[in-house]
């Protein structure tokens, strides 16, 4: 009798055992889940926020603040600098007689911009002090001036001017305060850490890289071709913080999305956590209520004879056996990168025309290479005709245009385009055509990621085109604007021949294609490369644009 006792309290201790291990195997797990939902929260809010900063650098870009100034609240100033040696020199003009802000703009003009790359870029970034303790920082947008010659041109080589727009960046993110509301904080950062609009007023001005836990994160966002990152730190009170920060494309500024990190299993701060919640509470009572029914149990087992000593202690380690299988089964490893990979669509395999099929299928895929060779004989002279009319295009927009109608007649559907300014890593509408009409569609832009560009980049060098048709910021404009009609986006991409590797520059939208007839496709390769080859030339001002396009993909 003693010794079935003693089996059965060993049994009873190897049982909670194996039961609080895998109760905190589970809690962990599901402790990560929650982490890589708080990952995703994080980077998607961070990414909105820069679809917003692009947004107000174009409506900066595009308007002139001299005229529509009470159109743009957050255009606190503006003005005009004069050049001498291509090194700015002075102030032409300004909206408000403060020379001393005149002198700090002046200044931080010298030294944060480039003449030379304002020439390619069209616009430069950079930072001012908006008083004179230097304890908030405004943004100044600037915009090249050219020289004007004969005829009304003007010299595309010779910056005179250089227009000024300054922003006040708390009134120019106005949608933080609602992050607050869901225990979420955000801001806009420069790269040298200092905060320039926060969700809480009183953090505008701090210099983030003073805090040890973001100082190298920070210090490597801008550099190579890094877009973000997501990683724990400490601030100066001790609390822990959880932080996305998203760069905004190849410009000096960065937005983050941060919320309070959750304490570790087990921890004091946990175990706190846990005893202020009503459902853990409930929990402790449900624990107890076990234990003492446990406890029933075993005064009850504990007055079995010795004779089924040997089967007690056969479902004991069986038992055993079994918590050790859960606990070994451990969860997925958690990815703290902000990119994410391209998902290139199937339809890129019947764009390239890769077909398989069994014996039963070679008819069906006979008739379908027939259809194609036919409607590829037929496309031949459209091309032709699009191809005579590049040649002697002097503009981007000549080229994009003979795109879109060309397209637009293959798909017989609509199609779009989107002109990608790899500087700025943005796409811009461009041009439309197939009946398309859109409102202030010069507006509509979308940001791509570096890891997209190569990826595309990549695939076109391995003579594929790639299907960016479920890419968010290009389907969240399609789907908008379009509400509920079919589409393609494929990206268009110079080839190797004339950008020694492919090279993306830009994205054409077939809106509502004809799916039942895919034999264009094809045809509609060699219409985008050859177009690509033409607008890559255009954009790098290569002379000698008529190279010979690639052959027609297999």
């Amino acid at each position: 009798m003693k010794l079935a006792r003693i089996a059965i309290f060993l049994a009873g201790v190897i049982g909670m055992t194996t039961g609080g291990l895998v109760t905190i195997s589970a809690l962990k797990s599901n402790q990560e889940q929650e982490l890589i939902r708080t990952h995703e929260n994080l980077k998607s809010q961070a990414t909105v926020l820069v679809d917003q900063f692009f947004s107000i650098l174009e409506s900066t870009k595009k308007l002139n603040p001299k005229t529509s100034a009470e159109l743009l609240p957050y255009v606190v100033h503006y003005g005009t600098v004069k050049l001498k040696s291509g090194v700015p020199d002075e102030v032409e003009s300004f909206s408000i007689n403060d020379l001393a802000l005149q002198e700090r703009v002046l200044n931080s003009l010298k030294s944060q911009v480039s003449i030379g790359d304002l020439q390619l870029v069209k616009l430069g970034l950079g930072t001012f002090e908006m008083n004179e303790t230097g304890g908030k920082l405004g943004i100044f947008v600037a915009q090249p001036v050219f020289k004007s010659v004969v005829a009304g041109s003007i010299d595309p080589e010779a910056v005179e001017k250089v227009n000024l727009s300054l922003i006040d960046p708390v009134k120019a993110f106005p949608g933080l305060g609602k992050l607050a509301s869901g225990n979420l904080d955000a801001f806009l950062i420069h790269k040298d850490g200092k905060i320039l609009a926060h969700t809480l007023s009183a953090y505008v001005g701090a210099d983030l890289k003073r805090l040890n836990g973001l100082k190298d994160s920070l210090g490597n966002l801008f550099l190579g071709a890094q877009t973000g990152f997501v990683q724990r730190y400490s601030q100066s009170d001790g609390t822990r913080e959880v932080v996305a920060v998203v760069r905004a494309g190849v410009f000096p500024f960065a937005i983050g999305v941060e919320q309070k990190a959750s304490a570790p299993v087990l921890s004091t701060e946990w175990l706190m956590e846990q005893m202020d919640s009503g459902s853990a509470r409930k929990g402790v009572g449900v624990a107890f209520l076990l234990i003492s029914i446990a406890l029933v149990l075993f005064a009850i087992v504990s007055s079995w004879a010795s004779r089924g000593l040997r089967n007690e202690l056969g479902k004991s380690l069986d038992l055993r056996g079994s918590a050790e299988d859960a606990l070994f089964a451990g969860p997925d490893s958690i990815s703290n990168r902000i990119a994410e990979p391209l998902t290139v669509s199937t339809a890129t395999e019947q764009f390239v025309g890769i077909r398989t099929g069994m014996d039963s299928e070679k008819q069906e895929l006979r008739a379908q290479a027939q259809s194609i060779a036919k409607s590829m004989n037929s496309g031949s002279d459209l091309v032709n005709q699009m191809l005579s009319r590049i040649e002697s295009a002097l503009t981007l927009e000549t080229v994009e245009k003979e795109l879109v109608q060309t397209a637009s007649e293959l798909s017989n559907g609509s199609a779009v385009y989107f002109r990608y300014q790899r500087r700025m890593q943005n796409l811009s509408l461009q041009i439309a055509s197939g009946g398309v009409k859109l409102e202030n569609y010069h507006l509509l832009q979308a940001y791509v990621r570096k890891d997209i560009e190569l990826q595309v980049e990549q695939l076109s060098d391995s003579g594929k085109v790639a299907s960016l048709t479920h890419y968010g910021p290009i389907k969240k404009i399609i789907q908008s604007s379009f509400q509920g009609a079919r589409y393609e986006a494929w990206a268009v991409t110079s080839t190797p021949e004339v950008s020694l590797q492919a090279k993306m520059v830009g994205v054409l939208v077939l809106i509502n294609p004809d799916q039942a007839d895919a034999s264009f496709r094809p045809v509609l390769a060699r219409v985008m490369r050859e177009a690509g080859n033409y607008l890559y030339a255009h954009g790098n001002k290569i002379r000698s644009r008529n190279v010979p396009g690639p052959e027609l993909m297999a």
